[in-house]
Parts: structure tokens; sequence; C-alpha cells
């Protein structure tokens, strides 16, 4: 009975265990991020031979748009040549896969205890903003000369695209639990949320930034449509203005982007790419449109996308670096061609417009944002950010 009981208690806190490890780990430790998966897995297998658990599957079939994203990359197998770099691709993304099985099967979240969770991330991303920031201050001169040339600050998660967008989500998750009034003290979010909006601007980011702002406005037009919001709409459409200008005069980090941006786009203009952030992006998106072109229908696979990239740069651009090219959906394109781009696109975005949760929407809306100017999906933070996200939002709940 005792060990009965000692495995009850485990069954039941295991959730909350992986949820705790993947917060830390998407801000600070891809190992956390195994972990974290591992825990969801051996969370959700008792419930595998429980025959109700199977039935309520139909009623679930909502969870598994991230599974049929990661199948339709993996079928460009069947004509993909280099095999090594699409498992590499494939493992990557295989939380897509995973994690959409095992919050099919786990039972539902009291409400409170799914709204803390989210809190706890909110305060966990808050500290690691705040040391970001610290060492920001401590080190002004020698990173100011680095965000110069094009290098981001350094962070936790040793990423800072990602980082910025980890960020972002943070910033409205907190606006969403002070709109909640959850906890004792809901003041509380409301200034985290601005902590975490002035962090991102001093960061400057742009993808991050971008991100935000296509966000807020589609909020501020969701509130005007749905709830005839028309005057808040308009002052937050003010505010979305004023505020570049006040983080431009009153922040040298952002300055410093704006600037870099301005020049980088010079500099593409008039052919030079050198070792410049922007210019690199934008050359690999044309490769990337390039290498589309010759296969538009299917693509040229996943696994051989690298290649063919590598081709085109060691052809006509020896000292430039081979990346894949700076968007999901140039990337998409490429590998399974407009065919492939037009299903993923299907698979990704028909959630947004099912009966799901405005929160859920809000976030499929910013991860989308994501895909214009990054492979969010290639890199261990991004897919376990959107996997991860995608089905606890998505997840029922009692109240």
């Amino acid at each position: 009975m005792r060990f009965r009981s000692f495995f009850s208690i485990v069954q039941k806190g295991l959730p909350f265990l992986a949820c705790l490890l993947m917060f830390i780990g998407l801000i600070a430790s891809k190992a956390l991020i195994a972990i974290s998966s591992a825990a969801f897995g051996l969370a959700a297998l008792p419930y595998l031979f429980n025959k109700e658990n199977w039935k309520q599957l139909r009623q679930r079939w909502l969870l598994f748009s991230p599974s049929l994203l990661f199948l339709l990359l993996a079928a460009t197998a069947t004509y993909s040549t280099n095999w090594e770099e699409l498992g590499i691709r494939l493992r990557v993304m295989l939380p897509l896969l995973s994690l959409p099985i095992c919050f099919a099967f786990l039972p539902t979240l009291p409400q409170k205890q799914w709204r803390w969770l989210l809190g706890v991330f909110v305060l966990l991303i808050s500290l690691a903003s705040l040391g970001v920031l610290f060492n920001y201050m401590i080190h002004f001169e020698s990173i100011q000369y680095a965000l110069q040339r094009s290098k981001g600050m350094p962070n936790p998660a040793h990423d800072h695209v990602r980082f910025s967008l980890l960020i972002c989500w943070g910033c409205f998750l907190s606006g969403q639990l002070f709109i909640w009034k959850h906890g004792r003290w809901p003041a509380l979010w409301a200034i985290l949320s601005l902590f975490l909006l002035l962090s991102l601007h001093i960061m400057g980011v742009r993808s991050g930034l971008l991100a935000f702002y296509l966000c807020f406005c589609i909020y501020l037009s969701y509130q005007a449509i749905q709830k005839k919001r028309y005057l808040q709409m308009l002052i937050g459409y003010g505010c979305l203005i004023l505020l570049p200008f006040i983080a431009y005069k009153t922040l040298p980090s952002f300055r410093k982007k704006v600037h870099l941006s301005q020049e980088n786009i010079r500099l593409y203009q008039l052919g030079v790419i050198e070792n410049y952030s922007d210019t690199q992006r934008m050359l690999s998106l044309a490769i990337g449109l390039e290498v589309w072109g010759n296969q538009p229908l299917l693509g040229v696979g996943l696994g051989d996308l690298k290649d063919q990239q590598e081709k085109i740069y060691k052809q006509r651009y020896p000292k430039q670096r081979p990346m894949y090219p700076h968007s999901q959906y140039i990337t998409i394109l490429a590998a399974s061609g407009i065919l492939g781009l037009s299903c993923f696109i299907l698979f990704f975005a028909g959630p947004f417009f099912s009966n799901s949760p405005a929160l859920f929407r809000f976030f499929i809306g910013l991860i989308a944002i994501s895909f214009l100017t990054e492979n969010t999906l290639f890199p261990t933070i991004g897919a376990n950010l959107y996997a991860f996200f995608y089905c606890y939002l998505l997840a029922e709940t009692k109240d």
C-alpha cells in the first residue's frame, strides 16, 4: 500500500517536475530540455495502458498539429540523399512528434496550478533577464562594441535570438496573468510585463522586437473587432508608434541596433556582404529562393538543402559561411517545394482558426512571426518552445 501511495504521488507530480525542467532548460540548459522530454514520456507511460485514454484521443486531435509538421519534413527522406543531415534536423525536431503524444495521454490539470506554472515561467525568465541586464551594466563598453559587430548580448541560453523570443513570450504571459488577476498580488505581473518589455528593447534583438510589435498589433485589432474597443486600439497603436522613438532616444543598445540595420541594408544594396549579420541573412534568403527554383514543386529535400546552399556559396561567395535560408518559410519552400509549404502552413495555421483559447492563438501568431526571420524549429530551444507551449496551452484544464 505504501508503495502504491508513493507511486501515485510520483505519477501525479512528475508532469509538474517535467514542466519546471522544461522552463529552466529553455532558458539555460539544453541538457535539462532532454531530461524534461524523458520525464514527460515517463509521466505519460502509465496512461497508455488505460483503454479510456485511447478513446479520448479523438477529442484531443488538435494536439497533433506539430506531429504533422514533423512527419511532413520527415517525408522528404523519400527524395533526400544526405540522410545524415536529415537525421540531425529530425532529431532536433523530435519533440514536435513526442510531446503531443505525451500530452494527449496525460490527465488534465487544475486551472489554478496550470496558471501558476505559467507564472513560474514568467518569474524565471524575469530573473534571467535581470542577470543579462546586470552583466550589460558591468561590461557596458565591451558589449556595446560587440553589438556594433552584429553580436548579441551574453545570455544564459547562449542564443540571443531565441532568448529574445522567450522574453517576448514571457512579457505577454505576464500581461495575461495580470488580466486574469492571478494570485494575491496581480499588480506584480503588470510590473514584470513592463520589465520584460524594457529588457526586450535593451537587448535590441530585431526578431524579438518584430514579434512583439506585430503580435501586439494583432491583439489590439482582435480587441477592437471582438469587443468593440476602438478607442483602446487607437491608444495602443499610438503607444506602439511612440515606444520605438523613446527607446531610440534613451537606450544606447537599441540605438546601436537601429544604426547597424540601416548600414547593413545600405551595404547589401551595394553588393557588399562581408561579416555582417543582416547582409548574410539577406544573402541566405536569396540563395534559398534560387535553390527552390530548381525544384519548385517538391523541393530538394530537407537532407539535401544544406548541400544545395553550400554549392552556390562555394561557387559565388567562397568567403561567406554557408547557412540555411534565414526564414522558416523559405527553408520549407526550398526543402519541400510549394506543395510542402502549402501543407506546412495548413498544418501550422489550421489550429489558429479552431475554437481554441485566445492565449493559444496568440502564441501561434508569435511563432508564425518568428518564422519570417528565423528557422525557429531547427535549434533545440526553438523546437521545444513551440512544441511544449503549443501542447500546454491547448491542454484542457479543470475549473
